[in-house]
């Protein structure tokens, strides 16, 4: 993962949690794929969300001349078609989640640590990094 992508996707959903938009409770951007764990407040629904984040970040990829950041693309396409969500439906899921995403650059084997991995809620939450604020759950 390019740490301008990383950062960049990291900061739009830091951008739509400015306004109110969504809680943005963890997140972590792996080399080919990113979770997200947030609350919606001011934007509708998931669905619409996403495709504005990603459109904006595609546009950005594009204006920029950087290829896609993705595994595969198809024709021009940064992003897959589909993305696929999990609604939260209790305390126990929610901390399911929020471990799990912390979890995962050491599951995927990248680091031996989450702390060492850079593009991550985990430093938020756990170091006391405030680059990316987070709300809680």
């Amino acid at each position: 993962m390019r740490p301008a992508w990383a950062r960049a996707i990291v900061n739009l959903y830091a951008e739509a949690r400015a306004p109110g938009d969504i809680l943005l409770h963890a997140y972590v951007v792996m080399p080919d794929h990113y979770h997200v764990l947030l609350t919606l407040v001011g934007c509708p629904s998931i669905s619409n969300l996403v495709r504005r984040i990603h459109a904006i970040f595609s546009y950005r990829v594009r204006r920029a001349g950087a290829s896609a950041p993705a595994r595969q693309t198809v024709g021009n396409r940064v992003w897959q078609k589909r993305f696929y969500d999990h609604v939260i439906r209790d305390e126990r899921d929610f901390l399911a989640k929020f471990g799990y995403i912390h979890d995962n650059p050491v599951l995927s084997e990248l680091v031996l640590d989450p702390k060492d991995y850079p593009w991550s809620s985990f430093h938020f939450w756990e170091m006391g990094d405030e680059t990316v604020p987070c709300d809680g759950g």
